[in-house]
């Protein structure tokens, strides 16, 4: 008979301001060796069946949960319902995480997981902000196929004149994706397959860089933004530099 598996959890963020020790004298105290490097974002914790309770623990304000990393191999207490930490995976063993070998149904030499995905008929309420994990660089050619399903933020440099297809447009409509264009001022990137009929060019910039972003029908992407005249929707647009 199989017994159940501890739960896991994972970091959305560094947490090594958000790991604790414990003494019964002083309460809780940050973790000796905990950094930012060693709590990075992406981290999976597991329980190690240790719990602190508010008016049992001396200056313990909520449930506090002991967990153990397998990889820094520095254990303490997290608030599981902080908004740093997410549940991982109930069946999770002690021997290994595994791999995730179909993270967008390409990559069969498989990847570290980063959790489950999310999908729901409720809202999604966030008192912080959403970030895409991937920055994906679109590279340089005369002719570029981008693959825009895969992340929201993209970056291709322009030093030729440039015909960019959006080869696989986000399926979902109102998908929203941000494209950095750098160049060297003089040459072009032209707007071709599944973006809208008849956008303009754009001639790039040697001094600061141009974003514009793009919003998905789920067949075809449609411009709203961009960062620096001459904008391709007719209109003043601001410069933004970073």
């Amino acid at each position: 008979m199989a017994t159940a598996a501890n739960p896991a959890y994972m970091s959305s963020r560094s947490f090594n301001d958000a790991f604790f020790s414990y003494d019964e004298t002083s309460g809780l105290n940050p973790v000796v060796g905990a950094t930012a490097e060693k709590c990075p974002a992406g981290r999976i914790l597991r329980f190690n069946r240790r719990k602190l309770y508010p008016g049992v623990h001396n200056n313990v304000k909520t449930i506090m949960t002991g967990v153990y990393d397998k990889i820094s191999q520095l254990s303490g207490f997290i608030d599981i319902n902080s908004g740093i930490f997410t549940l991982y995976n109930l069946d999770l063993n002690d021997k290994d995480e595994g791999l995730d070998f179909n993270p967008r149904g390409k990559n069969q030499q498989g990847v570290k997981h980063k959790g489950q995905s999310v999908y729901t008929l409720g809202d999604v309420v966030a008192g912080g902000q959403f970030y895409t994990i991937n920055t994906i660089d679109l590279g340089i050619g005369e002719y570029i196929n981008g693959d825009f399903s895969e992340a929201s933020y993209y970056t291709i440099t322009v030093n030729q004149d440039t015909h960019l297809n959006a080869t696989i447009v986000p399926k979902h409509k109102g998908t929203v994706i941000y494209i950095t264009i750098y160049g060297d001022g003089l040459s072009t990137l032209y707007f071709d397959q599944n973006f809208e009929n008849n956008l303009p060019s754009i001639l790039t910039r040697s001094s600061s860089k141009i974003v514009v972003s793009f919003i998905s029908d789920g067949i075809t992407l449609m411009p709203i933004s961009q960062s620096g005249p001459p904008s391709i929707f007719g209109r003043f647009a601001q410069i933004v530099k970073f």
